[in-house]
């Protein structure tokens, strides 16, 4: 494979003409198929009912370890990844819990020639600026969106169910809060040197697997 993803979805796509967006989405998707590398689909999801209305759908590959090698490790179907200035850290969002993600995992994706080309005119974040863009991943399709920061949260909050606003008085959440410290200091505690060492290997094997597999897609 000699040409980026790029100019690969543009190519498959085209019969005498400028590709269609929806054409080059399912040619592109049915040709990593084959190599058994995804799954098969026969349509862009951003024809679902419009529920996908907000978010592009980008030609990059999708490792199946992306989320974890970025620290996400929550069950939601969908996730935003971005970078913030504040900490210069990468961040996950899913629309109930957001935090710190692994910025090993998020610069080896976001970076890798096989995704850069595809991402670089969005604004996901640096270290001097406000990210005004998110890559938002569907666990469930394998599938890679971008979206700008406004849609993308809002997106995300509506995959999870509404639920009726909790009361509490000042004396139950000063308690409840009590309790929240004190569990994640007891946390910290237990965390040996050992098990500290074994996250740290883990998380660079799960980098590496990234990298191994998105190198699959390079030019031979």
């Amino acid at each position: 494979m000699s040409k980026n993803f790029s100019q690969v979805a543009k190519a498959l796509g085209k019969r005498g003409g400028v590709a269609t967006k929806s054409k080059r989405d399912s040619d592109y998707y049915r040709r990593i198929g084959k190599l058994g590398l995804a799954k098969r689909y026969n349509k862009p999801a951003s024809t679902d009912g419009g529920f996908f209305e907000g978010l592009t759908l980008l030609a990059v590959p999708v490792p199946p370890m992306l989320e974890k090698a970025i620290g996400y490790d929550g069950d939601a179907r969908f996730v935003s990844f971005y970078w913030m200035p504040g900490g210069d850290e990468a961040y996950y969002d899913d629309g109930q819990r957001a935090g710190t993600g692994n910025w090993q995992g998020y610069l080896a994706f976001v970076q890798h020639p096989t995704v850069h080309p595809e991402i670089a005119h969005y604004q996901l974040g640096s270290s001097d600026s406000e990210a005004h863009h998110s890559l938002v991943l569907d666990r469930q399709e394998r599938k890679l969106y971008v979206s700008s920061m406004k849609y993308a949260r809002t997106f995300l909050a509506h995959q999870w169910p509404k639920s009726e606003p909790i009361h509490m008085t000042s004396e139950e959440w000063e308690a409840l809060q009590t309790r929240i410290i004190a569990e994640m200091k007891q946390k910290q505690q237990d965390l040996d040197i050992g098990e500290i060492q074994r996250r740290i290997e883990e998380q660079y094997q799960l980098v590496e697997a990234l990298q191994n597999w998105l190198n699959q897609f390079l030019p031979n």
